[in-house]
């Protein structure tokens, strides 16, 4: 076994150190029920593609998967994604920019029952 130099010494501290941040860091967690369907979101995470809670132009919140927007054109910022292809009224296949509330985390809620559309 060789000795560490004070080099890698700084540098193995420098990554415990980030990996302590990381995880003291607080988890922003919402349960949701949207279209019928319950999910748990995590609403600090983006990323730029899966499943997600979105808000269209009409203001309505929905499930959707998303994509990547990759022609550079962010009108909602950084948590801009391309949404479901439909058929434009103009011919042709068009997709609309939504806003990423947070992503769908693959869990479900336990310890509620959906009765006559209220949660108990």
């Amino acid at each position: 076994m060789t000795a560490l130099t004070l080099t890698d010494c700084a540098s193995m501290q420098s990554v415990v150190s980030r990996a302590e941040h990381r995880q003291h860091q607080p988890r922003n967690l919402c349960a949701m029920v949207i279209d019928g369907e319950a999910v748990w979101v995590d609403i600090n995470r983006y990323a730029e593609t899966g499943r997600a809670v979105i808000i269209e132009h009409d203001g309505r919140i929905r499930l959707m998967d998303v994509e990547q927007e990759y022609i550079g054109f962010r009108p909602f910022g950084a948590r801009t994604a391309l949404g479901q292809r439909f058929t434009s009224p103009h011919g042709g296949v068009a997709r609309n920019s939504v806003i990423v509330v947070g992503m769908v985390i693959d869990a479900p809620i336990r310890g509620g029952r959906l009765i006559d559309g209220e949660l108990s």
